[in-house]
């Protein structure tokens, strides 16, 4: 199966246009609304009577008309548009039924998720937006022996991610997962 996505969504609600009706001038924002614009293209395949998918996805998506606070601190209620993001990747997954009682969930992604404009600091056109991993994945295992109890294992994994707008400070790589044993 084949699935092209181009979609094109706004949130109306930004910088002070909060999600609630306020009666004071502050809360105005006269801004254009924050855009979100969208295209994905995407195979799925289904293996074994449909008890195993795959999929892979290529994606680009553009944040645009971001917003951003000058002044949080002394002037909460000024808020500015700063230009756009744009994030492109690709992303691979797995799920379904592996044998009798036993489930596999898990995904590998990578992305460029990078500063496409910024009015604000210029200087951090082209940089990666932070806490953003280029790689990540994912793998979780079920155990499933009766139909009111099951046991799991779950990895996740990123790749190192800066912590700020000017890429001077990385955060290393994480790599954590967990085991749960269920009653449902």
């Amino acid at each position: 199966m084949l699935l092209i996505v181009n979609s094109k969504n706004f949130a109306p609600y930004g910088g002070r246009g909060l999600i609630t009706i306020m009666t004071d001038s502050k809360t105005v924002y006269d801004d254009k609304p924050q855009y979100l614009r969208q295209y994905e293209v995407g195979i799925k395949s289904d293996w074994l009577d449909d008890k195993l998918s795959f999929q892979i996805a290529l994606y680009d998506l553009e944040l645009y008309n971001v917003y951003y606070q000058p002044d949080a601190v002394n002037d909460p209620y000024n808020w500015q548009v700063k230009g756009s993001d744009r994030s492109q990747g690709i992303e691979l997954s797995a799920i379904g039924q592996l044998a009798s009682k036993w489930y596999i969930n898990s995904g590998i992604g990578y992305q460029q998720a990078k500063v496409h404009k910024d009015k604000k600091t210029p200087a951090n056109q082209d940089k990666y937006l932070p806490n953003t991993a280029k790689h990540s994945g994912y793998l979780s295992v079920r155990y499933l022996p009766y139909n009111n109890w099951f046991t799991e294992v779950e990895l996740n994994y990123k790749r190192s991610m800066y912590n700020d707008d000017k890429n001077q400070f990385k955060r290393p790589e994480e790599c954590y997962g967990w085991l749960s044993i269920s009653l449902l």
